[in-house]
């Protein structure tokens, strides 16, 4: 029947523009998530790394200060 082809090349045609926009869609997805968690890791290593600076930083002015008051 004429109802069952147009019916059959509405299906072919979603599922088509589907597995299309399947396709298209995930490996963005998928960079998205990598570049979030890239940029969750560089935040948590600048992090550490700012609060082991800080902490040298302050074990040498601590140096520095008690070698002054000595």
């Amino acid at each position: 029947s004429e109802f069952y082809k147009l019916e059959n090349s509405l299906m072919i045609e979603v599922h088509s523009s589907c597995s299309k926009t399947l396709t298209h869609c995930f490996p963005n997805i998928l960079q998205h998530l990598v570049a979030l968690a890239s940029h969750l890791l560089l935040h948590r290593t600048e992090k550490m790394w700012h609060e082991q600076c800080i902490s040298e930083f302050n074990d040498s002015a601590m140096l520095w200060y008690k070698r002054i008051h000595h």
